[in-house]
């Protein structure tokens, strides 16, 4: 969702600047839709680090390990 509002903010400050006559309205848009895209972009890194949504699980397993050798010499693992 966050990718959506990134793309739409990013199309609409170039159809802003680009399309509209009338340069006040035009930079005030330009301006608010790159605070959008600013504002996505730093909301994607904040949720990259902190991982919002998510827990942590450590699941921690013990498995016997067993030789196919029948040497007891040497022992070896596969």
């Amino acid at each position: 969702m966050i990718l959506v509002t990134l793309t739409i903010s990013i199309v609409l400050s170039f159809i802003f600047f680009i399309y509209i006559e009338n340069k006040t309205w035009s930079n005030v848009l330009t301006g608010i839709a790159i605070i959008c895209a600013v504002l996505s972009t730093f909301y994607i890194v904040k949720n990259d680090h902190d991982h919002y949504g998510m827990k942590q699980v450590t699941e921690t397993t013990a498995q016997p390990i067993y030789s196919v050798g029948k040497s007891k010499q040497m022992q070896m693992v596969l």
